[in-house]
């Protein structure tokens, strides 16, 4: 069977220490590696996964000899399964889809943080 990542062909791109997502570049060829990293809810994304994705890609373009981004997902999960991504993650999904982090707050809100501070 033939190796699926093989890490020595590999290495972590520094200075990105993602949380949703790994991020390598291949040692010999212009290609970067980009996975999903959430095995155990089968890669599925959520806002933070696209923040990185996003992040991950734009840094990508900015090398002159990337010619290839390879997306996929990593795993197995603990229960053995495979995906590349079941999708968005509809545990943290609310009846107005997905809020991002400072997404729907307003000045009452801020107002309530700069009480709690002071």
């Amino acid at each position: 069977m033939a190796t699926i990542f093989n890490p020595d062909l590999w290495t972590a791109v520094p200075g990105f220490d993602f949380e949703d997502i790994t991020y390598h570049r291949h040692i010999e060829q212009g290609t970067v590696r980009i996975a999903f990293d959430r095995p155990d809810c089968l890669n599925a994304f959520r806002p933070k996964t696209v923040d990185e994705l996003f992040t991950a890609l734009d840094h990508a373009r900015q090398w002159s000899d990337v010619g290839c981004v390879l997306l996929t997902g990593n795993g197995p999960s603990k229960k053995g399964q495979w995906s590349f991504s079941s999708g968005g993650d509809q545990r943290i999904r609310g009846k107005d889809g997905y809020k991002y982090e400072g997404e729907g707050e307003n000045v009452a809100d801020v107002a309530v943080w700069v009480v709690c501070i002071s």
